[in-house]
């Protein structure tokens, strides 16, 4: 038994240093299954060398087994995170286009110029004895809007034609 064991035990301590990451522990599985292996087909057949070695090879495939369905559920969850993730970004894009479409404001509250309200062009009216003149109507950051006040003629005074700017206080 100590003629086994040694050898079994000396693999084990240095299979930790072998080359890439993962290595050592499958390695060091595939180095106890198959010494486990050997050693119970050793004493079962009553010290057989044919039914030894064979006891060792079936327990080097039963570890590689285990191990190439342990990497395949990792493999599989790997790939199930990415189009998981893929999805929530796909959800955010679209919920944010329909935010911009519908003149909502970002969640996160930042304006830029590609998520402020559509450019809208205005026809010239009157309104509440107020002259609008036809213009297009820019985001508010880039320019103020220009109203046309009339001439007001009250009992004690008079204000001529002029031009307000109305800026919008919300940004």
């Amino acid at each position: 038994m100590k003629i086994i064991l040694f050898p079994v035990l000396t693999a084990i301590l240095f299979t930790g240093c072998a080359g890439s990451p993962g290595t050592g522990q499958r390695v060091t599985l595939d180095t106890l299954a198959t010494g486990g292996g050997g050693m119970a087909a050793y004493y079962a057949s009553g010290k057989d060398p044919a039914v030894t070695t064979a006891g060792a090879v079936g327990g080097f495939v039963v570890s590689e087994a285990f191990q190439a369905m342990a990497r395949n559920g990792r493999t599989k969850a790997y790939l199930s995170g990415i189009e998981e993730g893929k999805a929530i970004g796909q959800e955010e894009i679209l919920h944010g286009l329909w935010e911009q479409s519908n003149g909502l404001p970002p969640r996160n509250g930042r304006y830029t110029y590609q998520n402020l309200n559509p450019v809208l062009n205005v026809p010239a009216r009157i309104q509440n004895g107020v002259k609008y003149d036809s213009h297009t109507a820019a985001p508010v950051i880039l320019q103020p809007e220009k109203i046309l006040i009339p001439t007001l003629i009250t009992t004690n005074t008079t204000f001529n034609t002029h031009y307000e700017q109305f800026q919008n206080q919300e940004r």
